[in-house]
């Protein structure tokens, strides 16, 4: 498949402006480290029809909440397979839940803390399933399953 991306120069009283020479360098670079391929750059000729190969094919998932405990669950279980226990990813989570906590209302009992229900990880689940293939084996580390579901959180733990 042949990655392609167009850029359209801005257009001002029907003149364009050109794209500065150091822009185009840094994009070609930045482009093929991540895809592998040039950069495409002119209209016309980009393809007519194009296809995802199938290991690029985003895959369902999870958006992780922050209001259902985020990724701490899988964080457990890093702890457990790469902290010794310790329970440092799991703590980081709970305090990175506990600052998207709100106060709302006054009422009689005054106000109420409560996680939104926008707050998550679907960004960081997003990324991950356009970066990777999805997860399609159970992987052990120190005695510690970590199954596709699993690896999918900490996935989209990394990319948030």
């Amino acid at each position: 498949m042949t990655a392609v991306l167009f850029c359209v120069a801005a257009e001002r009283e029907g003149r364009a402006w050109p794209i500065k020479r150091d822009d185009v360098v840094v994009n070609n670079d930045i482009f093929n480290t991540w895809f592998g391929t040039e950069l495409n750059w002119h209209y016309k000729s980009l393809p007519q029809r194009a296809a995802v190969p199938k290991h690029r094919m985003p895959y369902a998932g999870y958006i992780y909440p922050d209001n259902q405990g985020g990724t701490a669950s899988v964080l457990y279980k890093y702890d457990r397979a790469f902290n010794s226990g310790r329970g440092s990813a799991a703590a980081f989570e709970r305090t990175d839940i506990a600052r998207t906590r709100e106060s709302s209302g006054g009422g009689l009992f005054g106000a109420r803390a409560h996680t939104p229900d926008w707050a998550g990880h679907c960004n960081g689940w997003t990324a991950a399933a356009i970066r990777h293939a999805e997860p399609q084996r159970t992987v052990t580390r120190n005695g510690v399953d970590f199954t596709p579901a699993d690896i999918k959180g900490l996935l989209a733990e990394l990319y948030v």
